[in-house]
């Protein structure tokens, strides 16, 4: 489930300037330092108990896809409840910040080999779920891909071959960009709105 982020182009520019930013973020991912890659003036750090509230925000605005003058479905309760307040730092995530700390959004994890917190559709130990949301002033900086990278580096940290995510039907923005970094459509949930894209990260 992801905001849609904005259009990232122009994507070869952007792929030369991660290149050392994902290497940084695989630094970290494997215990090497605080800060875990930077785009331009954007670090991430990893999420802590301390952050539950701003990935509340998160939540809230994969939601509303950005636009924070939607109103949010009744099912949002509920959700929350499952994908945020059962969330904990060991299960792993990356806040954005920028070179002045403001939050510039976030990634969340949740493991597939927790039962209390896996999905339905994740029902393999070796597939990490991931949820996104990158704040609209800082959207089209590659910011989501950074934040992505990071995750992809964590599930090999941690012997986990697939990273899963959710894309509400009609987030035609937020598809395009996972389909550009090698995710493919897996499952589709009609009775939600939503299907579900995944990456093979290690070999099995």
């Amino acid at each position: 489930m992801a905001a849609p982020p904005a259009s990232e182009a122009p994507v070869e520019a952007e792929r030369t300037l991660l290149r050392p930013a994902q290497r940084a973020a695989a630094c970290a991912a494997f215990g090497r330092g605080p800060r875990v890659g930077r785009v331009t003036d954007i670090s991430l750090r990893a999420a802590t108990e301390s952050d539950r509230t701003y990935i509340e925000r998160l939540f809230f605005l994969t939601e509303v896809w950005g636009d924070e003058e939607k109103p949010v479905r009744p099912t949002f309760v509920g959700e929350l409840e499952r994908y945020v307040h059962s969330w904990d730092e060991g299960q792993g995530g990356f806040i954005a910040m920028d070179a002045h700390g403001i939050p510039a959004g976030g990634l969340w994890m949740r493991r597939g080999d927790n039962p209390s917190l896996a999905a339905d559709y994740l029902p393999d130990d070796d597939v990490l779920e991931i949820l996104l949301a990158v704040e609209h002033r800082f959207r089209g900086r590659g910011i989501a891909r950074l934040l992505i990278a990071a995750a992809e580096r964590y599930a090999l940290d941690h012997e986990m071959e697939k990273v899963s995510l959710i894309v509400e039907n009609g987030n035609d923005g937020a598809r395009a960009l996972y389909e550009q970094l090698g995710y493919r459509l897996v499952n589709t949930v009609a009775e939600k709105g939503f299907f579900i894209m995944q990456k093979r990260v290690a070999l099995p």
